[in-house]
């Protein structure tokens, strides 16, 4: 599971990634957003995420 900001309602959504993978034509009817966005999206979230890792590592001594 995914929580993502819905821009147009102001309100966290839970997402099933697996189900988006599945079935990539319902991206847009459900976020708003087209496929290839949304894994954009994915990606860049990957990289920050690692990011962060990244600098979390030093603090953990």
């Amino acid at each position: 599971m995914l929580t993502v900001f819905d821009s147009n309602s102001g309100l966290r959504r839970r997402c099933n990634l697996p189900y988006i993978y599945k079935y990539p034509h319902r991206t847009k009817q459900i976020w708003g957003i087209s496929y290839a966005q949304f894994l954009l999206l994915v990606k860049q979230e990957k990289l920050r995420h690692k990011e962060r890792q990244t600098e979390a590592e030093p603090q953990k001594v």
